[in-house]
Parts: structure tokens; C-alpha cells; sequence
């Protein structure tokens, strides 16, 4: 005769996964598989003859097939607490009456073991002269004392331990920690985390949660189809950072950023697995157009004689993202004109932008009176050099320029048709000894004669304009979301 403690739990693969294994990565437990193993265990249980606190013979021969077929008589459940033994029983489909069998026994073990309060399950059998009496044996989840997070840089503590709610000192529902999880997960995807998991759940027996999250991070970037546009170029404007996690969200607005600068005309993003778990490597793939112009004009005139044109450009310049454009127009003695420009879109990691101009332009231009006619026309040359700067808040689609200019704007004649037109630039209106009103133009102040008011347009200019863009538009060729405000 031998003893033998009926609550030592047996090795059933399904048991001690708590303290054990990770469990809850997936979402639901294999329950089908799971009772199985517990009834290959029960087959293993030495029958008891005495009652259960007696000692039994150990007859190691005898196996489940025996109990097989025999009616239940009576069903318990012992080691539990948080549940009454109605409401374990309450589950179990084999009621007493019924014979037992095989795949009863397997759906009941699965069926309480899915209430999610226990982490050990084992059948024990006692033959009685009416048939046989099954007692089940549990053991409960441990109570719950804390929250250990490891993993977690995306969503902070505070967030996840207010989604998780539980009570410390009460007793834990698997189920209810797996529906948790699930909810985690959930939450990082809305936020755009795609790659997001929870990779291991387990209980230390101090009543400690442990959650492991991997976030799925960025490993590497991979640029495909760029010929003249460097890698760096591209890589710059991606959201994504290496070592950070993957974003789709970011994903999305980092291909909207590469395709607006006019270099390309197609842009895709393809995620390739990385050497590290839940990372990947993120395949740009472009498509380049050609970014160079150039134009050539040319004509004659008995006034000018030969005039001509050329004009040069390239918005992603030596393939390193600037933009360069000349304009040159020879012939004549007015017709001597150019204009040159060069942007660098990133001087510094902050995405500061800078734009140098130098220009000597003469044209034509008119000029309209209060009530809208046009009251001169006459040619004006632009001599000057403006410097912009400008940076990218901490809100992306806002920016904050600040222009510095210096221009000098040269009266050099009346235009075609105008010419000795001595009222140019003079509005009898204004004359109060002519019957005008001088408030209409000053109440301190107003020309004398068409000289004095020509003065006003053309001089030296010197200033500093301060400026704010906001431009939240996902294309900026064919918007379909998104705004412009300049301001």
C-alpha cells in the first residue's frame, strides 16, 4: 500500500503553462488538443477504491478504458474558490446519469479549463458499485499583485496598465488577460503599428504579469530604381527611422513627401523580413522622370535687331535634391537681362531650406488708378538679391520663412504708345486745387505732378518679410486631402 497526495499535479502538457510557457500570443488556446492530452493523462490515474482521502492500491495496469462505458454517479470539483462547484459544473456537458466516455471526458476538461480560472486540470476516477464518481481536480490562477512591461516605447505604462484594469489581489481569468492583449494589439494597429505584437505572457508565482511587446521595428532601408537621384536623397524624407517602430501611417506620408519632389513618377514601398524577429527591412522602389529643362529663344526687330533667349534648369540638380534655374536674354540695348536662382532644400538635419536669387530684369508694366483704368505703361528695370530661409516646425506641415531683400527698381521710360504722355502717373483727382479730393489719397500728403508720384514706385528697397506656410496637402500636383495657408 502506498500514498499518494490527490492534489500533486500531473504532468499534462496543458497544466502549468502559466508558470511555464508563454501562453496568450495567440487568441484562443487550443482546446480540443489540450483535452486530449488531459485525457491520455487520466489514463495514467490509478483508480481509488477507498474514499479520496484514503489510501489506494497501485495498480499501474489499470487504464481509462476501464471506466469507459460505466454510468456517472456523482461529478465534484476541488481546489476551488473563486468559482462555486455549480458554476464549474455548470459547464461540464456529462451530467450524472450519463455513461462516460471518451469524447465527453475531452469536451468537459476543455470546457472547464476555457472558463480561464484554472492553470492545472486532472481528472480522478473512483469506482463505486453503481458506476463511477469523477472528481476533478483544479488548481487557480495566482492572485495578481503588478504589471511588468518590457518592450513597450510606443504606448507608455500608464496607457496599458489603465487597459489592462485588473484588481490587485484577485484572482486572474486567462481568458480575460487574453482579451487584453487582443485589445493592446488593437490599439497599437489604430495608431498605425501594424508590426505590433505581444510575445509573451506569463505569471511569476508573486502574483508579477509579465508582458512582452515587440513593436516591430525598422532594420534597414533599400532604395531600387534610382539612377540619378542619391539613396540619401530619398532616405531623408522617410518618416520611418531606423530602430524605430514600423509605422504604416508614416509609411503612407513618407511616400507622399518623396513623391512631391517632382523626381519621380511612381513611388512604392515594400516590406521585406529583417535578420532580427518582427523587423523589417523597408524596399523603397521609384520610378525617376526627367528633371531638366532647357529653352532657346530667339527673333529680330528693326529696333533692337537680333534678340534671343536662353533659359536652363534642374530641380534635383547633380541628383542631390537642389534646384538651380538661369535665364538669359541678350540683344538690344534694354533687352540685356538675367535671372538666377539656387535652392538647397536641406542644409541641416532640421530640414532647413535656403534660396539665393540674383536678377537685372526690365519689363513692362502698367499701372491703374482707384476706380481701375489703367493710367501708365511704362518700362521698369529690377536690379537685386534675395536671400529666403526657411525651417520646419515641430509640426511637419508647418514652416517659417523669413526673406531678406535687397532691390533696386529703375524708371527707364515710357512703353510703346506712351511716349512725351506727361499725365502718366498723375490722377487730376488728387489735385484739390483741381476740385479733387486729397483724402482719397492722403490727408497730409499727396503728389504735385506726375514726377513726384513716379518717384513713389521705383528707389531702393530694402526689407525683411517674415512668413508661415501651412501645407498639410498629400499631393501637391493633384491634392485630394489637405490644405495650403500661407500667411
Amino acid at each position: 500500500m502506498k500514498k499518494r497526495f490527490l492534489l500533486q499535479p500531473l504532468t499534462i502538457g496543458l497544466a502549468a503553462a502559466l508558470f511555464a510557457v508563454p501562453v496568450f500570443a495567440e487568441e484562443q488556446s487550443e482546446i480540443a488538443q489540450n483535452a486530449a492530452v488531459l485525457v491520455e493523462a487520466a489514463n495514467a490515474v490509478t483508480p481509488q477504491a477507498e474514499p479520496v482521502e484514503e489510501v489506494a492500491q497501485a495498480q499501474p495496469e489499470n487504464r481509462l478504458a476501464q471506466y469507459l462505458g460505466k454510468t456517472i454517479t456523482k461529478q465534484s470539483i476541488t481546489g476551488n474558490t473563486v468559482l462555486s462547484e455549480e458554476e464549474v459544473l455548470a459547464v461540464v456537458k456529462t451530467k450524472p446519469g450519463m455513461e462516460l466516455t471518451e469524447i465527453g471526458l475531452s469536451e468537459d476538461l476543455g470546457a472547464i479549463y476555457d472558463m480561464g480560472w484554472f492553470y492545472d486540470l486532472r481528472p480522478e476516477f473512483k469506482e463505486v458499485p453503481e458506476g463511477v464518481q469523477v472528481i476533478y481536480h483544479v488548481l487557480e490562477n495566482p492572485t495578481y499583485s503588478k504589471l511588468n512591461l518590457v518592450g513597450n516605447t510606443v504606448i507608455d505604462k500608464q496607457k496599458i496598465n489603465a487597459l489592462f484594469n485588473l484588481e490587485e489581489g484577485s484572482v486572474v481569468n486567462l481568458k480575460d488577460i487574453n482579451r487584453r492583449v487582443l485589445k493592446l494589439e488593437e490599439e497599437y494597429r489604430q495608431a498605425g503599428y501594424i508590426l505590433a505584437r505581444v510575445t509573451d505572457v506569463h505569471m511569476d508565482q508573486d502574483g508579477t504579469l509579465n508582458l512582452t511587446v515587440n513593436e516591430g521595428t525598422v532594420e534597414d532601408f533599400k532604395v531600387k530604381g534610382n539612377v540619378k537621384t542619391k539613396d540619401y536623397v530619398i532616405t531623408r524624407e522617410m518618416r520611418l527611422k531606423k530602430g524605430q517602430p514600423f509605422n504604416a501611417k508614416d509609411a503612407r506620408r513618407s511616400m507622399q513627401r518623396i513623391y512631391n519632389l517632382g523626381y519621380f513618377e511612381d513611388v512604392n514601398v515594400k516590406l521585406n523580413p529583417g535578420k532580427e524577429p518582427n523587423s523589417v527591412e523597408v524596399e523603397i522602389s521609384v520610378v525617376e522622370m526627367n528633371t531638366g529643362t532647357f529653352g532657346i529663344g530667339a527673333g529680330y526687330s528693326s529696333a533692337d535687331g537680333f534678340v534671343g533667349m536662353i533659359s536652363i534648369g534642374d530641380k534635383n540638380f547633380r541628383g542631390i535634391g537642389d534646384r538651380i534655374n538661369i535665364r538669359w536674354e541678350f540683344g538690344g540695348e534694354d533687352n540685356k537681362n538675367y535671372d538666377f536662382s539656387y535652392t538647397r532644400p536641406w542644409l541641416d538635419d532640421k530640414e532647413t531650406m535656403a534660396t539665393i536669387q540674383l536678377y537685372d530684369i526690365t519689363n513692362e508694366y502698367a499701372d491703374y488708378n482707384i476706380d481701375g483704368d489703367e493710367i501708365a505703361r511704362y518700362d521698369k528695370k529690377r536690379r537685386g538679391q534675395e536671400l529666403t530661409l526657411s525651417r520646419r516646425t515641430e509640426d511637419e506641415f508647418i514652416s517659417n520663412y523669413i526673406t531678406i531683400k535687397n532691390r533696386d527698381d529703375i524708371y527707364k521710360g515710357e512703353a510703346d504708345g506712351y511716349e512725351g504722355d506727361v499725365d502718366q502717373y498723375y490722377e487730376p483727382q488728387f489735385d484739390g486745387s483741381k476740385g479733387g479730393s486729397k483724402s482719397r489719397y492722403c490727408e497730409d500728403y499727396y503728389p504735385s505732378d506726375y514726377k513726384e508720384r513716379r518717384k513713389e514706385n521705383f528707389g531702393v528697397t530694402r526689407s525683411i518679410t517674415l512668413g508661415r506656410v501651412l501645407d498639410s496637402r498629400d499631393n501637391i500636383y493633384d491634392p485630394h486631402e489637405g490644405k495650403r495657408i500661407s500667411y
